[in-house]
């Protein structure tokens, strides 16, 4: 299960649950209202190719600022997860966050919100 992302031009980013929720952790971040229906597959995005170039430069914004290769949500703001792969509360002793991506993903989002001259997410 995952966020289908489509541009208008034809574009397409991919992101499985655990990677979006990463992406929405960078723009809430970045002091960005993220809109509650990106949450969903329902065809919520942006129009505007000015509004997609603003969301790639606050996303670049806080990649010059991280110098990790990994994302992960911190645990406190999420559910996190035992070794085993068992969703636990947050605060649990030696409970990760199952919420991470990789640098590079992050940066493939910045280059489609480049290209997409808007988009919506399936």
């Amino acid at each position: 299960m995952g966020m289908d992302i489509f541009g208008h031009n034809g574009n397409y980013f991919r992101a499985n649950i655990w990677q979006w929720r990463c992406v929405i952790y960078v723009l809430e971040t970045m002091d960005y209202d993220v809109p509650l229906s990106w949450c969903y597959n329902d065809g919520a995005g942006l129009s505007e190719p000015e509004a997609c170039e603003a969301l790639a430069d606050l996303v670049e914004t806080f990649l010059r600022h991280w110098d990790g290769r990994t994302l992960s949500v911190p645990s406190d703001k999420i559910a996190v997860c035992e070794k085993t792969g068992r969703l636990v509360d947050p605060g649990t002793p030696g409970s990760v966050t199952p919420f991470r991506m990789e640098r590079g993903h992050l940066e493939e989002f910045v280059r489609f919100l480049r290209e997409c001259d808007g988009f919506e997410i399936h």
